[in-house]
């Protein structure tokens, strides 16, 4: 979070912002979940990407939501999610779930892949920490 906080402080502007449910499924299992963005993100003004994931039993419409709008209106690409249930049987499991979304994710045009973050809160922090360790792509981790 400290790390965050000076990103944002040295960022002058608040963006307008657009959310969007994007259609994504993997292995035939909707991800429910919600994207928020900078409202003038395109293929020619990318911003840096954030996956947010909750903690154990919650879904991505509780504490992360909040941050997710947070980090789009300073210049994010924020995307909340929701762990299926199915995956939370084992922390194998979640593992893959999330690497199959960050690759989902990074597709979308207007995310800089260079620049990802990954945001877990309780159980989503034990299992961000534990996919960040095997991805050399993932720039930081905000851990709840």
């Amino acid at each position: 979070i400290i790390h965050t906080k000076a990103i944002l402080r040295s960022m002058p502007t608040e963006y307008e912002t657009i959310s969007e449910k994007p259609d994504i499924t993997i292995d035939g299992i909707k991800i429910e979940g919600e994207i928020f963005r900078p409202k003038d993100s395109s293929e020619n003004k990318k911003y840096p990407g954030i996956i947010l994931v909750h903690g154990f039993g919650g879904s991505y419409k509780m504490q992360p939501y909040q941050f997710a709008q947070f980090y789009a209106k300073n210049g994010f690409i924020s995307y909340t999610i929701t762990i299926p249930q199915q995956d939370r049987n084992s922390v194998i499991n979640e593992a893959n779930r999330i690497n199959q979304i960050i690759d989902e994710f990074k597709k979308l045009n207007y995310v800089d892949t260079k620049q990802l973050f990954l945001y877990g809160e309780s159980q989503g922090g034990f299992d961000v920490s534990n996919v960040a360790s095997g991805r050399n792509d993932i720039k930081n981790l905000i851990l709840f």
